[in-house]
């Protein structure tokens, strides 16, 4: 990548940190936004921040929100789209439902950026490791960020993804490791079963009438197949461009759906399958992934579905020839999770 387009991603990135710093002092110094109509610093800006994602899409339903204790905290894991609008959209299902924001779980490479940084910090996030760490860092690193979601807990949710990565080819499942982290800080003779239960986690299902990550997304999986291993995109400057294209790229609808807290087992393996099976069972299909599954299927479209299916191609067009299949078939996969088990 050009060192223009470097210089205008940072410029990008700068430009929308300042925007929302700026918006957010604004907003918190009127009556409506006092501190006292917002329990912490983490919750004022969420506040702001959900107010500002809300316009960006054309309709965000909040389901199962009767789920969540208002007496205690939860850790909230949900399947992974995007980078920096996941976390935001369930914070802003949080707050709409009069609850206190989340503390968000992200991966160490979006601070690299001292823009990036700036604004996460303002967010109140937690990082978690990324990148190739010898072995015994990492695990110091990680038994430190389960002892610091332990000591958020009793003043904050948290929220954290199911897996390291978005989900790029439109298939959303845990890893286990995520779940061990989590256990890390338990204490000495405490079973993993009743540590996990006592955590309260929730899962929750996002799902995206159109992807705002989809043709990075499926630029990326086309580039992986050609190497025949993994495509990074762990630069800095790869990193904003995506998250800012992102928030160009909001429009048509979403939903949250919360489910109810895990009763753990010994098992990490089975809990993990548990916040699947909620992703999967309650992940909301739009037009978009059926006319994608017709596409890929070499199917008649139904007239109902004509328009989802030219957007789609639109998108797609986006893209050199040989990736364009890679878009569709991501929201087929979708598709595909939901309805073949």
């Amino acid at each position: 990548m050009s060192q223009t387009s470097i210089k205008t991603n940072s410029f990008q990135i700068q430009e929308l940190l300042q925007h929302l710093q700026i918006q957010f002092q604004n907003s918190n110094a009127t009556a409506t936004n006092k501190t006292e109509d917002c329990p912490s610093d983490v919750t004022a800006f969420m506040v702001f921040f959900s107010h500002w994602v809300k316009h960006r899409f054309d309709n965000i339903t909040v389901r199962g929100a009767e789920n969540i204790n208002p007496n205690r905290n939860h850790i909230f894991i949900s399947n992974h789209r995007d980078i920096l609008l996941d976390p935001v959209l369930v914070n802003h299902a949080l707050i709409s439902q009069n609850h206190s924001a989340a503390r968000c779980i992200i991966g160490s490479n979006l601070t690299e950026d001292p823009s990036m940084a700036a604004l996460m910090k303002l967010a109140g996030c937690l990082e978690v490791p990324r990148g190739n760490l010898p072995l015994k860092q990492k695990f110091v690193t990680l038994k430190r960020l389960s002892q610091h979601i332990q000591h958020s807990l009793p003043h904050h949710n948290v929220w954290i993804a199911q897996r390291e990565g978005r989900a790029k080819e439109g298939f959303d499942q845990t890893n286990p490791a995520v779940l061990k982290m989590l256990t890390m800080a338990k204490e000495k003779g405490q079973s993993q079963t009743e540590f996990l239960t006592q955590q309260s986690i929730i899962p929750v299902a996002i799902s995206y009438q159109w992807d705002p990550s989809d043709t990075h997304k499926a630029l990326e999986t086309y580039l992986k197949g050609l190497s025949g291993s993994e495509y990074s995109t762990a630069t800095r400057t790869d990193t904003m461009e995506h998250l800012i294209d992102s928030l160009d790229r909001c429009q048509g609808e979403v939903e949250i759906r919360f489910g109810t807290p895990l009763v753990a087992s010994d098992n990490i393996d089975d809990v993990a399958q548990h916040i699947d099976d909620h992703v999967h069972n309650h992940y909301k299909l739009f037009d978009s992934h059926h006319a994608a599954h017709h596409i890929i299927n070499k199917t008649v479209i139904p007239e109902h579905l004509t328009a989802a299916a030219k957007q789609l191609k639109a998108r797609a067009s986006q893209l050199p020839a040989a990736a364009q299949r890679k878009l569709i078939q991501s929201y087929a996969n979708s598709y595909q999770q939901v309805h073949v088990r």
